[in-house]
């Protein structure tokens, strides 16, 4: 195997970065968090900062929390979903979507949408236009959930959330003066999905109706 030139390979990245990245590690060492409060933890220190190499940081680290943190049940909710969407769905966005698009990018399951009060937000998957390091636009959003209990209310949670998803990235056209906004969000149980739009109507009155409805 052919040996690497480490002065030619690899180039020293700045304090900012080596420091992030401790923050990073101490957070995924610490065995008393839980996935999510790790992944918000994160998510601070990405959108804190414009550096591309600690939001790149970031990103591989929120990718492989899962390895590292093992005592929640929060993590197996979320396994259960990602196997869900990767075996029934996955395929079908990226070679019916995906593929299809120019310069959209996407993301399962990691992705932090940031609401205007600083909270985050996590959906199941999004499509965005990366307009730079720092500001994203989303375009479609997908919340998933698993057949069976709605005593908890489960059902109207994911529709909640959804919404909300698809209000903040509304609001991100919105102040961008875009012609004509909308955003879509699409909802998934088991074999059923549901597909609606938002977009504004009525003297600026914000509308979020259903577009799609299918069923295997």
């Amino acid at each position: 195997m052919k040996s690497i030139n480490e002065e030619e390979e690899y180039t020293l990245v700045d304090g900012e970065v080596i420091n992030a990245c401790r923050e990073i590690q101490l957070i995924a060492a610490n065995q008393k968090i839980i996935k999510d409060e790790a992944e918000d933890a994160i998510a601070r220190i990405k959108t804190n900062s414009n550096n591309k190499d600690i939001k790149l940081a970031s990103n591989i680290v929120s990718d492989c929390l899962f390895r590292f943190l093992n005592n929640t049940t929060s993590n197996n909710h979320k396994q259960g979903e990602a196997v869900m969407i990767i075996d029934k769905i996955k395929p079908y966005l990226l070679h019916s979507l995906i593929s299809k698009i120019d310069f959209i990018k996407h993301d399962w399951l990691t992705y932090h949408l940031v609401t205007s009060d600083g909270q985050i937000m996590m959906p199941d998957f999004v499509l965005f236009i990366e307009l730079s390091s720092a500001i994203n636009d989303e375009v479609f959003f997908m919340e998933v959930k698993r057949k069976g209990n709605h005593s908890n209310n489960t059902l109207e949670n994911d529709m909640i959330k959804l919404s909300k998803e698809m209000h903040i990235a509304l609001n991100k056209l919105v102040v961008k003066k875009v012609k004509k906004p909308e955003v879509v969000g699409l909802l998934v149980e088991d074999h059923k999905a549901v597909a609606y739009k938002m977009d504004i109507k009525y003297n600026g009155q914000y509308r979020m109706i259903e577009i799609m409805k299918m069923k295997k």
